[in-house]
């Protein structure tokens, strides 16, 4: 491991813990990587870039006073970054969540343009029954008996 350096960035509320690792090439290393909390100003959940690709195959614990922050990698020399960014305030939702609200959205407008329709159509018979009474009556001939009309 060499040139290890920690960056920080406050616009983007992150810290850097960056270095090379060689190894003999062909082999697999892992690292197991302690680093205090006190050097993280900045974020709360590592990230581990391996020559700028987030490491498929990485993890972390920590306790009260540091993070165990662990990869694995094909060697030979790489750049590793470890990148702390603050956990989103925006909860993730599922695709399948997402879906099925818009479903649930779209059947609900679908039902009240329906009842809409229904309640027009039920507005307009009711007109007629009344024209027509009227009119069988001979009285109000003519007239509508309706405040929304």
């Amino acid at each position: 491991m060499s040139d290890v350096a920690i960056a920080t960035d406050q616009s983007t509320s992150t810290t850097t813990v960056s270095f090379t690792v060689t190894g003999a090439s062909d082999t697999t290393g892992f690292g197991n990587i302690t680093i205090p909390k006190s050097a993280v100003p900045y974020g709360t959940t590592p990230i581990i870039y391996i020559d700028g690709q987030q490491a498929s195959n990485q993890g972390y614990t920590q306790d009260s006073n540091n993070y165990y922050v662990w990869y694995t990698t094909q060697f030979s020399t790489h750049y590793v970054s470890i990148v702390f960014t603050a956990k989103s305030s925006i909860p993730e939702f599922p695709s399948a969540i997402i879906v099925l609200i818009l479903l649930i959205a779209t059947a609900t407008a679908i039902l009240f343009c329906k009842r809409q329709k229904t309640d027009k159509v039920k507005n307009q018979v009711s007109h007629k029954n009344i024209l027509t009474m009227t009119d069988a009556k001979g009285s109000l001939r003519g007239i509508r008996v309706c405040a929304c009309c």
